[in-house]
């Protein structure tokens, strides 16, 4: 059975408003806020004594007493009404709120659950130092060239990490004990799932990667690629070997033997990769096959994305690195390789914030590849280049000036 996914679109707490179950006014009668006056409403007009001018004194004095009793009994039914419709108005007034509490709380809890889900994609696949991050306070010092720097740690690490999460979690959240108490614990939750999730999605599917079952079904198949995920051997020790980083052969476009500042993160497997977290398998098999496939409601969709993110292009180069590996399950150090995986993905992190950072044209040219592919419409990708954009401002700046001069000529 399959769970309704969550969107990070609709926040329900900014949809929370006050509700007002009571009367308008203090002193207003509750059954008449609901258009009626409560009591027997079924009473038979039978049960009146009947009056007729041919009674007998004694009679009528028998018909006055009867009356007089089915009066009293009716005012009494009228006040046990009345208790009653107000005892049901308040007691459903609590019932309701504590309903509606309920749902709210379980909607929060679940939004926020999906916003992890999403930043484990889009930021962290590892949330740093969660047990300090999430109750640190914003330092105004916090310089962000110094995030990854190796002085002042884990502190740096710790405030470039807690402003992407806050800029990732509504205000709503931000109430420091909140941030602290459930928002931590539920927005965990929700980076740990996905990691689980993308970790089984990655190894379920070798064919979109061009490999077969067999190659991809245990450790000791996969030892083929090692080299692809860069092994490499220990300088003057043959019999020694470490993976490298950067000089990855699965992490470049037309890899020609070394590291190369203009191919890396431009794998096409990369973007396959980023496919099949985002937009599921038919959107991995799309991008793989070349085939357009039927339309789905994707992670894409449930998460608003719209442009690359460091996040993004860095843990596509782990998880495509990871699933070539002879490492079972996804641990920060693999249990075999003895990869540091959050490590790695922390250094990608750093070069392309770098390159950012200081505009190097080979960072820039990655977020534009990357942006053409999955979202063509974002700021960056729209943006083009410089000279494309002043080109346009000429011809506008032209066509205002153009309309003042007909506009000055017309005047006089």
């Amino acid at each position: 059975m399959s769970r309704k996914r969550v969107s990070t679109q609709h926040n329900p707490r900014a949809r929370k408003r006050a509700r007002h179950d009571g009367p308008d006014d203090e002193n207003e009668d509750p059954n008449e806020s609901q258009g009626g006056t409560p009591g027997p409403s079924n009473a038979s007009q039978t049960d009146m004594p009947e009056v007729n001018p041919g009674m007998s004194q004694q009679e009528l004095y028998e018909a006055n007493r009867r009356l007089q009793a089915r009066c009293n009994e009716l005012s009494r039914e009228q006040r046990e009404a009345s208790r009653d419709a107000l005892a049901d108005r308040t007691n459903g007034a609590d019932l309701d709120d504590s309903q509606d509490e309920e749902v709210v709380d379980i909607d929060e809890k679940k939004f926020i659950k999906a916003l992890g889900k999403k930043f484990c994609n889009t930021h962290f696949i590892w949330v740093p130092h969660p047990d300090e991050v999430y109750g640190a306070e914003l330092d105004p010092d916090y310089n962000p060239l110094d995030r990854f720097s190796r002085e002042n740690q884990p502190q740096n690490r710790i405030q470039g990490a807690l402003r992407e999460l806050r800029e990732t979690i509504p205000e709503e959240y931000h109430d420091a004990e909140e941030f602290a108490g459930w928002v931590s614990s539920q927005h965990g939750a929700g980076v740990k799932a996905e990691r689980e999730r993308a970790r089984n999605r990655m190894r379920a599917n070798p064919s979109l990667f061009g490999r077969t079952l067999k190659e991809w079904a245990t450790p000791e198949q996969r030892e083929a690629f090692m080299e692809l995920i860069g092994r490499r051997p220990v300088p003057n020790k043959p019999d020694e070997y470490y993976y490298d980083t950067y000089n990855v052969p699965l992490l470049h476009e037309d890899y020609d033997g070394s590291f190369d500042i203009d191919k890396i993160f431009l794998n096409e497997l990369l973007f396959i990769t980023h496919a099949l977290l985002t937009k599921g398998v038919t959107g991995g098999t799309e991008l793989a096959t070349g085939k357009t496939a039927p339309p789905v409601e994707a992670n894409e969709k449930l998460w608003g994305l719209k442009k690359t993110t460091p996040g993004m292009i860095a843990g596509a180069a782990v998880w495509l690195r990871f699933a070539h590996s002879r490492d079972e399950t996804f641990e920060p150090v693999g249990a075999i390789t003895g990869i540091d995986w959050q490590a790695e993905h922390e250094a990608y992190l750093n070069w392309l914030h770098t390159g950012l950072q200081s505009k190097t044209d080979c960072v820039l040219n990655i977020f534009r590849r990357w942006d053409e592919r999955f979202y063509p419409h974002s700021e960056e990708a729209t943006a083009q280049d410089a000279e494309m954009i002043q080109v346009v401002q000429d011809s506008q700046d032209a066509a205002i000036e153009a309309l003042r001069a007909r506009s000055s000529q017309a005047a006089s």
